[in-house]
């Protein structure tokens, strides 16, 4: 999405009433948040999670550079 944007000036936009009747305007949101809204994503928990997995993985390394 974003290669289409910037190379192709490809805009995603969405139909908006008005007083004047409906007009095209652009959609402000990132193909990330587009993808996890599609896909039922939970950003921020998925970040937690990350967030926990490197813990957990510099846990891991902490403790296997301590045993050699």
């Amino acid at each position: 999405m974003e290669w289409l944007q910037e190379t192709k000036r490809v805009v995603f936009c969405t139909w908006c009433k008005d007083n004047s009747g409906e007009e095209l305007r652009p959609v402000h949101a990132t193909i990330q948040a587009l993808l996890a809204e599609f896909f039922g994503i939970d950003e921020k928990q998925l970040e937690e999670e990350k967030q926990d997995m490197l813990a957990q993985l510099r846990c891991a390394a902490e403790e296997n550079s301590n045993v050699d």
